[in-house]
């Protein structure tokens, strides 16, 4: 993908990162949906653009999506499930954030869904606390972690992105 961006962009910085990368030791089709059909295969094997084939994969078609990538603002206000994401990142934290939005879990609740283990989730989980992202409630004998109503609002409570400016002659 970096030689295949690289095609358009000539960049220095794709060129360096494309040397650390080796081809495929077997060649084979680009994805698995041509690589089910034998017609399919065989003419992406055929047809197969050097720009992909010298790596190892054989694909017939190269466009490149500049506008594919967004500001950050347009993500966070057309994908709101990665608020979170943005603020604590990919972890347990962001994890344990995301699953306590929906209702309040036990530790060992966030620990099994999570895959994480008991003292790892029970640690994320005391750090939440200690920045007043979670807190303990006391539920019929037992204790739930609970993401307070002032965070679910903080979340949410991002500006809309502006919108695109009109490009062109301007009036007036």
């Amino acid at each position: 993908m970096l030689s295949a961006a690289n095609e358009d962009a000539k960049s220095a910085r794709l060129t360096a990162a494309a040397r650390h990368c080796s081809p495929l030791a077997e060649p084979r089709v680009f994805f698995e949906a041509v690589a089910a059909s034998p017609v399919l295969s065989a003419f992406a094997r055929e047809s197969a653009l050097p720009v992909f084939a010298r790596w190892g994969l054989w694909h017939d078609e190269l466009s490149l999506k500049p506008d594919a990538v967004r500001p950050v603002g347009w993500i966070l206000e057309h994908c709101p499930e990665l608020r979170v994401r943005a603020l604590l990142g990919a972890g347990l934290d962001g994890e344990i954030v995301e699953a306590l939005r929906a209702r309040p879990h036990s530790i060992t609740e966030l620990a099994r869904d999570s895959g994480a283990p008991y003292a790892a989730t029970h640690e994320a989980t005391a750090r939440l606390v200690a920045r007043g992202l979670v807190e303990h409630r006391r539920r019929t004998g037992r204790t739930e972690m609970a993401s307070p109503a002032a965070v679910g609002s903080w979340l949410y409570a991002f500006p809309a992105a502006p919108p695109p400016r009109a490009s062109g002659p301007r009036a007036g």
